[in-house]
């Protein structure tokens, strides 16, 4: 697995960590609808929340919130849509965001709830 890569899975599991011990479980990570994914699928109470994590080695050239670009959440928004029907679920939604930062030898996350709404698709 190249470097990158590993650095992404210790970023979403250091993110999954930070979710259970807030009280949420956790329903999937890297669930994927056709070429769509999200990271992680987390519950809390009758809350379901996708979570877009973005993993960089340093912040210095671009934030990685600034890598959740329109498209990105337009593709992040049809997919949980289709792990709603898939599930057959009804609950309200929220849609987060972490940036995980490499910190020496940790990490450095930052967390923000309601990272954006969902754009209202047009009706044909």
């Amino acid at each position: 697995m190249a470097e990158h890569n590993q650095f992404g899975h210790e970023g979403e599991a250091y993110v999954t960590d930070y979710l259970i011990e807030r009280g949420y479980v956790i329903r999937e990570t890297n669930w994927h609808s056709g070429n769509k994914e999200i990271d992680i699928i987390a519950e809390s109470n009758e809350l379901l929340v996708f979570v877009e994590v973005k993993s960089r080695s340093s912040d210095a050239l671009m934030s990685p919130f600034d890598a959740i670009d329109r498209k990105r959440i337009r593709r992040m928004v049809d997919a949980a849509r289709a792990y709603i029907q898939a599930n057959k679920l009804s609950k309200d939604v929220r849609f987060d965001a972490a940036a995980i930062l490499k910190d020496g030898d940790g990490f450095c996350l930052q967390y923000i709830e309601d990272a954006f709404i969902p754009p209202i698709q047009r009706m044909h």
